[in-house]
Formats: C-alpha cells, sequence, structure tokens
C-alpha cells in the first residue's frame, strides 16, 4: 500500500497533508500534480517551497 504526504521541510517531517493518491494530493494541497509527482521522483528537500513531498509504502501483514 502507498500513501503520499506532504510534509514540513525540516527534519521533523510532520504531515501537513495525507493522500492516498497523487491526485488527491494535489487537490488537497493546491499545488499541481505533475510537479508534486516531479518533486517525490527527484527528491526535492522542499526548502525554497515550504512544502516536501514523500510516498510512504507500507507492508500490509496477514494474520
Amino acid at each position: 500500500m502507498k500513501i503520499y504526504m506532504g510534509v514540513t521541510p525540516d527534519k521533523y517531517e510532520l504531515p501537513l497533508f495525507v493522500a492516498d493518491s497523487l491526485k488527491e494530493l494535489a487537490e488537497m494541497s493546491g499545488y499541481d500534480y505533475d510537479s508534486i509527482r516531479h518533486r517525490i521522483s527527484k527528491g526535492s528537500s522542499g526548502r525554497n517551497h515550504g512544502i516536501k513531498f514523500i510516498k510512504v509504502l507500507i507492508d500490509e501483514e496477514e494474520e
């Protein structure tokens, strides 16, 4: 499972936006879909924009 997050661009990376898809994250944050996708793929620090975008992979364990 993947989730996409907009976080603060500091060492704490506190969540600002959490979404299940890039499209949903774009709507929540007001940033362009392609811009978010590009910044995630390049590992942008977000320092100049005030927000860092990341993708988080979550392992789902079966019981």
